[in-house]
């Protein structure tokens, strides 16, 4: 009953939009839901995109980004997430022996983690402060330098951090502080308010740091 009831579902699912298992848990037990994707997979009607996360088959052009796949795995539980990814790596498996990716989302729920092909996939678990911070270049921005910790965010990464910032990133850098430890809201230099703001920004000696 269970599979019928989910090829009915996905017949009427919107083309090259996600789904994921507990979108199916409707129709039946989870060991039925679970036997009828894998068997919708292996017919060719659907795409398993992740684990639980899968895409109509019919019509699908799409190559999903990393972000889209998590997004709605978190969303299947109910979590949210942080857009820009915290850490994009590689390291060496020592099970296959060559290099892997790794990317790493925040989010306010528990820390877990995915297979998205070869590519693993985190959620870290961050406070509800760090959430907070506005998503735009300069919340990205101070969440880069936070994640970093106190000891590694010297001068040289404040510089690297805010280095394609405008008036405008400046001042939301500057609103985001009641989210931010001290030790990075301390390093704020730049105020909106200076009435010598004008002059600095066409002399770049008399800049401060931020």
């Amino acid at each position: 009953m269970a599979i019928h009831m989910i090829r009915r579902f996905v017949a009427f699912w919107p083309d090259e939009t996600i789904f994921t298992t507990r979108d199916c848990l409707v129709f039946g037990m989870r060991a039925a839901v679970d036997k009828a994707l894998a068997r919708l997979v292996y017919r060719g009607d659907i795409i398993r995109l992740a684990r639980g996360v899968f895409v109509k088959a019919r019509n699908c052009r799409k190559v999903f980004s990393d972000w889209e796949i998590a997004k709605a795995k978190a969303n299947a539980f109910g979590r949210t997430l942080i857009e820009a990814p915290l850490v994009v790596a590689e390291r060496m498996s020592a099970d296959v022996g060559k290099r892997v990716s790794t990317v790493e989302f925040c989010t306010e729920g528990h820390s877990s983690h995915f297979q998205i092909g070869e590519r693993t996939i985190y959620f870290k678990k961050v406070g509800q402060r760090k959430l907070q911070l506005a998503k735009c270049k300069a919340g990205e921005a101070a969440r880069a330098l936070w994640n970093i910790g106190q000891l590694q965010a010297n001068l040289v990464a404040y510089e690297k951090a805010i280095a394609l910032f405008d008036r405008l990133d400046r001042i939301e850098f500057r609103r985001n502080i009641r989210w931010m430890p001290a030790w990075l809201s301390d390093q704020i230099k730049f105020r909106p308010w200076d009435r010598d703001y004008e002059k600095k920004e066409t002399n770049p000696s008399l800049k401060e740091a931020f």
